[in-house]
Formats: structure tokens, C-alpha cells, sequence
């Protein structure tokens, strides 16, 4: 999960709002006691549509949609693993996509693509473009909401906001800046939405946001203790100096990566970054308790950087076939207890280091 850092110039918020509490935790265990079964859903492979290693996961009625960002590839997968086709293509023709910023499946279930910081393309999940339109100036991701097109730009972009709807009377924007700090290229989904609302989260800050009703309120805020870039870091005239100095805190910082919710459950994955390892840490919470684990190193353990998508009370990862099939994960040691909760083991078997990822959907308790 590496930081890519752009030039810039922006600001920070600070709303009362609830506070959670960061628990550094070395063990999986408060995440396995909180899981009915796990059910293993092995992604078929094939050299036409073999998929890399940052991928993300969005879970639908009739199956699953990977998107392979740095390969710029859309695949849609049968409920069973099995491969149904390709969303669209790379490329510079009127039904291609040059890049992929992020991907939506929206309410009427198309696959909604945000490219090259101004196309919007629409797909059916067979593939087929539906429609492409074009709103110039996007940020780093967009999301489609009943208003328009709220779209994120960060720390660093020309404009004196970091949020910004795009709608039919106009531009709004939202979360004023004015620290010089460098920006971040986000590497995961900023955007999630649980009914009809949405979510986001903001690079340095360690707050989650809402959008609903073309209003943006904060919703959680994160304390990272000594993890924590304070307020100081927001404070340099030279946004260079700014990135100096958060490189040199002596324990390292922690940045929200991933937040997402449903009607009962909220997740977040956050990235502790001190050179020259990165970590990461997860928490959840479920009727009003957050608990924190860790599932081990990111290079080492298969649910480390996997858990990418959380509907209907179940968790969605995409593990790595070659993290599963190294030695001790396939799952043992202190992964044994969650391999105790896989209905299927027998899926494991069948796994070889090139294959595809394999689904993990973890059914909440």
C-alpha cells in the first residue's frame, strides 16, 4: 500500500464528533469470534482473463465484479466463480476506457466507470456500453449520488476544496483547504455507501464523512494516539517540510485506507506506515463495539490487504492464491481459526500459486 504523493496546498476540518479509539492488536482472534462461516469461492482462471494483485471486489445479485485498476480490466464472475465476461475494454476507442479512477455499480445495477478525470462510461453487467458521458475536471475517484456527481480531489488539487458535487445547477464544493501538504494518490476505494447514504474518507484526515441530501457531515473520527500526524503537520508554510516531517515521526502514521458499513456492521481498514514495513489494521463494529485485530503481515498472510467489500451482514475478500498455497497458509498457525469456520476447506485443495484470486465470504455473527 504504498503513498503516491503529488504536489499541492490544502485544509483541515475538526467537528466534534464520535471518537474511536485505535487498540493496536496482534491477534485475529476478536475477528474469528465474530464469524458464523466462511464459504470459499475459487475465481476461475484462464490466460484471457488472468488477473493481477491490487484488484478490488464489488459483490452483486447474480455474481461478482473484479476490477483490475493497474491493468485497466473489468471481469464479471458467475456466483460460483466461474467467468462470464469482460465490462468493457482498455483503451482509446468510444467504447473504452484509457484508465479506470474507480468503479461503481449504481442502484439500477450498472457498472459505472470513472476514467481519464472526465469520462463516465455505463455497463450492463454482460459487458455491453450502455451509454458515456463526460463531465470535465473529475478528481482522483467520483461517485454517482441522486444530485449529480460527487467527486473527490484532496490535498494538492487546484481547487480551495477537497470535495466537490457536481449537479445540475452547478459546482458545490465542500471540506475547504488551505494546508500546504502533499497530496495522496488514494490506492483503494474512497467511496462506499450503505442505503442512501454515502461515505468517504479524506487522506490525512482521520475522519469519515457523509454525503447525503447534498450535505457533507463528519461522521467518525479515529484516534490514532501516538500514530496520530496531529495538528502540526497541517501547520507548514512548505508542503515539502510537511512531508518531512511525517516521514520522520519516530513510531510511524496511521491512515484510514478503507471504511464501508450496512444496516449493522461498520468496517475500516487503516495503514500504520513507518519504513520500512507497511501494517495494516482493521476494526468493527456491531451493535455500538469496535474491536480491533490484525490477520498478519501484508506479505505474509492472505486476509492482510484483502477485505474489500461488506453487504448484507458479510464481509468479501479476494485472497491470494499465492499467499494461500505458501507454506502455513492454507490456513494455519494463527490463521488456524479462521480456517476452522471455512464450510468448504475442500477448496483449498484445489488451488495453485498462478490461479486466480479465491472469494472469501465471511457471513458476520
Amino acid at each position: 500500500m504504498p503513498l503516491a504523493l503529488l504536489a499541492a496546498a490544502c485544509t483541515q476540518q475538526k467537528t466534534d464528533v464520535e471518537t474511536v479509539v485505535f487498540e493496536k492488536s496482534d491477534t485475529v482472534s476478536p475477528f474469528s469470534d465474530a464469524i458464523k462461516k466462511i464459504e470459499l469461492v475459487p475465481l476461475e482462471t484462464a490466460d484471457a482473463f488472468l488477473l493481477g494483485g491490487e484488484l478490488e471486489l464489488t459483490p452483486v445479485e447474480s455474481g461478482y465484479v473484479v476490477t483490475d485498476v493497474p491493468s485497466s480490466q473489468i471481469l464479471f464472475f458467475a456466483p460460483d466463480g466461474s467467468f462470464r465476461n469482460r465490462i468493457g475494454m482498455s483503451g482509446n476507442g468510444p467504447a473504452e476506457y484509457p484508465d479506470i479512477l474507480n468503479v461503481q455499480v449504481d442502484a439500477q445495477g450498472e457498472v459505472v466507470v470513472f476514467s481519464n478525470l472526465e469520462d463516465i462510461l455505463y455497463f450492463g453487467l454482460d459487458g455491453r456500453l450502455l451509454r458515456k458521458e463526460r463531465q470535465e475536471g473529475l478528481g482522483l475517484q467520483s461517485c454517482l449520488v441522486p444530485e449529480g456527481i460527487l467527486s473527490y480531489y484532496g490535498y494538492g488539487s487546484s481547487r480551495p476544496e477537497r470535495v466537490v458535487l457536481h449537479g445540475a445547477d452547478g459546482a458545490r464544493g465542500f471540506l475547504k483547504s488551505d494546508a500546504h501538504v502533499l497530496g495522496i494518490t488514494p490506492d483503494a476505494p474512497l467511496f462506499s455507501s450503505c442505503g442512501d447514504t454515502f461515505y468517504f474518507t479524506d487522506a490525512y484526515d482521520p475522519t469519515v464523512y457523509s454525503y447525503k441530501d447534498g450535505e457533507v457531515s463528519p461522521v467518525l473520527e479515529f484516534d490514532f494516539g501516538k500514530y496520530a500526524l496531529g495538528a502540526h503537520f497541517f501547520e507548514f508554510e512548505d508542503p515539502f517540510d510537511a512531508a518531512v516531517y511525517m516521514l520522520a515521526q519516530p513510531d510511524g502514521f496511521m491512515l484510514i485506507r478503507r471504511y464501508m458499513r450496512d444496516e449493522r456492521h461498520q468496517f475500516v481498514e487503516t495503514s500504520l506506515q513507518k519504513e520500512p514495513a507497511i501494517e495494516a489494521f482493521y476494526a468493527f463494529e456491531t451493535d455500538g463495539r469496535w474491536q480491533w485485530f490484525y490477520p498478519g503481515p501484508l506479505d505474509e498472510s492472505p486476509f492482510a490487504g484483502s477485505i474489500k467489500a461488506l453487504r448484507d451482514g458479510s464481509l468479501y475478500c479476494l485472497l491470494p492464491a499465492d499467499a494461500l498455497t505458501a507454506e502455513d497458509n492454507g490456513m494455519g498457525g494463527d490463521l488456524a481459526s479462521l480456517r476452522a469456520l471455512i464450510v468448504n476447506p475442500e477448496a483449498l485443495e484445489r488451488i495453485s500459486p498462478d490461479d486466480n484470486p479465491v472469494i472469501a465470504k465471511i457471513e458476520l455473527k
